[in-house]
């Protein structure tokens, strides 16, 4: 299907990383906070942490069953064999936290041979359960082995019941260890529900899982190590947003959501923050006096109140799961979704996780245009312009100018050009001056998307749709001044908008300058 830039152009002419203990919370922050430690820094925050006290307090309001309550009395006492023998017991009559210790311990040999065959399916039982620190867990353990597609099914069940671990790790994995600017955006939405929490002092089973080693990492980083791993999540969330949002990292850079997130962990006592905070002051000195240097992504594509099968869809999309991204846009059309309509008209008209079907293609963009949707007015225009139904894409062009559309304005701009009219004449030129003078910009929309290898293949490099559309104005500003269309020759003008193009990479405008040249 072509956008909007080559329709006119044509008219005129996880694997996962492997994360050790990756559902331990305390080795998942090490890994994070690694890659951005400040040297020497963690030497004094080790001589100053205080020792662990050793001691877990049960909370007594919960019904837990009586094995599981002195099975953690053993297992504190390091008595572990007896912990087994009483976590055992009380997995066996439905306690899903017996079932979770009992799998830690076989997992670890902790009291008994090590088994972990034997520890999935306990930790499988206890996710079954519905528990979502269960299925946080499971999920996480899942992710380390080779069911990446099953852990993240667990994860976002425990990240459903707001389960706060569940939602940092599923954060994390998305934010950390995927390719996709989508799933990054994904992560960070997870993280922000685990973010915005307020610390606790309330244990699970992680608390009492912890070892020397870990509790040594917490210290090294400045963390109290009776710190809960609960809080441990939030916390690192904080931080895993605000250095996101402070680098750029898959998502649109946001300095002002990085001192946020950033000044909330250093508040919940986590000394690097307050270093990446120094850090991020400088940065932003240096943006002051180069605006253009901000970074911007596809993540923009997702917003707030998007239809929930149109963005699985694009997340799909974005890691080559075609088939899959064509069930969610089917179930997205159906419901009215125009982005999602356009994407599986787009699909449908590739051949793209799906069968071709140019005519059920068009019938979606047009659906998508009828409903008021700018850009698929300005794309299905340009289909009936292929058409040479001049006239009626005129009327969907015009719709979508109005709606301050940058395709349709193009679009119409060009056709305005050879009115007879002069007043849609002089609109014309005043439509793709406004174009042609806009700044250029990273910024990804589901134009983007819709980009074909036809429309990539007007450039001699990469572009994006909104910066194509911009290179394709100043190629018709430069025919124009050029003495096209009756207009007055300007040689100068011409020459100043077809360099431009072509330093834009549209190989038109360069061609067009080799012939003048000769």
């Amino acid at each position: 299907m072509k956008t909007i830039s080559a329709t006119v152009s044509g008219t005129a002419s996880i694997r996962s990383r492997d994360y050790t203990h990756y559902r331990t919370l305390a080795g998942l922050l090490a890994l994070f906070l690694a890659a951005t430690f400040a040297a020497g820094y963690g030497k004094d925050a080790k001589d100053k942490a205080k020792p662990a006290s050793g001691e877990t307090v049960l909370d007594e309001s919960r019904t837990e069953h009586e094995d599981y309550k002195k099975g953690i009395a053993a297992f504190e006492k390091k008595d572990f064999a007896e912990a087994v023998k009483l976590f055992r017991a009380g997995a066996e009559k439905g306690d899903t936290d017996a079932m979770l210790m009992l799998s830690f311990c076989l997992e670890n040999g902790k009291g008994v041979e090590e088994d972990q065959d034997e520890s999935m399916k306990w930790g499988k039982k206890a996710a079954d359960t519905g528990l979502p620190l269960a299925q946080a867990m499971y999920g996480a353990n899942l992710l380390e082995g080779d069911s990446e597609k099953e852990g993240i099914a667990y994860l976002k069940k425990s990240a459903a019941q707001d389960c706060i671990i569940g939602q940092y790790i599923l954060g994390m994995h998305f934010l950390m260890d995927s390719d996709s600017k989508l799933l990054k955006v994904e992560g960070v939405k997870h993280l922000k529900k685990a973010a915005g929490n307020s610390l606790t002092d309330e244990r699970n089973v992680l608390d009492y899982t912890k070892d020397d080693d870990e509790e040594n990492q917490m210290a090294i980083f400045g963390l109290p190590p009776d710190t809960t791993a609960t809080s441990l999540g939030i916390i690192i969330s904080q931080f895993a947003l605000g250095s996101a949002y402070m680098q750029g990292n898959g998502i649109r850079q946001n300095f002002a959501e990085a001192r946020k997130w950033l000044s909330l962990a250093r508040d919940n006592g986590l000394p690097q923050a307050g270093v990446m905070l120094k850090q991020l002051d400088d940065q932003e000195k240096t943006a002051a006096k180069n605006p253009a240097a901000k970074k911007t992504s596809a993540a923009d594509i997702i917003e707030p109140g998007q239809n929930e099968d149109f963005r699985n869809g694009l997340i799909a999309y974005d890691r080559k799961d075609f088939a899959e991204a064509v069930k969610f846009f089917r179930a997205g059309a159906a419901q009215g979704s125009a982005e999602a309509q356009m994407m599986l008209s787009y699909c449908l008209d590739e051949g793209i996780g799906t069968e071709k079907d140019k005519e059920a293609s068009e019938e979606l963009m047009k659906k998508a245009a009828d409903a008021g949707n700018p850009v698929a007015q300005a794309l299905y225009g340009g289909i009936l312009m292929e058409d040479k139904k001049i006239e009626e894409a005129l009327e969907y062009v015009k719709k979508s100018a109005a709606q301050d559309c940058v395709s349709g304005q193009l679009a119409l701009g060009v056709l305005f050009l050879a009115s007879e009219d002069a007043a849609e004449a002089k609109q014309g030129v005043a439509y793709l001056t406004k174009i042609a003078n806009m700044p250029l910009t990273d910024r990804i929309t589901i134009e983007d998307y819709l980009m074909d290898d036809d429309d990539r293949s007007h450039f001699s490099k990469p572009v994006t749709a909104a910066n194509g559309t911009i290179f394709m104005a100043q190629y018709f500003l430069g025919r124009l001044y050029l003495g096209a269309a009756d207009h007055d020759r300007d040689i100068r003008e011409a020459m100043k908008w077809l360099r431009k193009s072509a330093d834009g990479g549209l190989k038109d405008a360069k061609t067009m300058l080799e012939v003048y040249d000769r």
